[in-house]
């Protein structure tokens, strides 16, 4: 999986000088924290950011759809329960974003 967005970043400056990761790096996502994710740069040891500074969140709409529902999306688009991870190790959005 790769980041959908450019990453601002507020403490300094990435290797390569800029102020923000560009969209389109690989993503690792943390099974004990479904709020974070690591992005690999350039450098050796990866960013660890937010999921919503790196992908694009849904709209309220859809996350009130999924409150009710017995289904919801993951970060990477796949169908999961709303407390669950989809087999690429992606969180729920509801999960992700600490709704449960």
């Amino acid at each position: 999986m790769k980041t959908q967005k450019q990453i601002n970043l507020k403490d300094g400056l990435t290797d390569n000088g800029l102020p923000y990761l560009p969209a389109g790096l690989p993503v690792t996502f943390i099974q004990g924290n479904p709020s974070r994710c690591l992005v690999q740069g350039q450098r050796h040891e990866p960013y660890k950011v937010r999921i919503t500074s790196a992908f694009k969140t849904p709209s309220m709409k859809s996350l009130e759809k999924w409150t009710f529902d017995s289904v919801c999306k993951s970060v990477t688009g796949k169908r999961v329960e709303p407390d669950g991870w989809s087999d690429d190790g992606s969180p729920s959005w509801l999960l992700a974003l600490g709704m449960i």
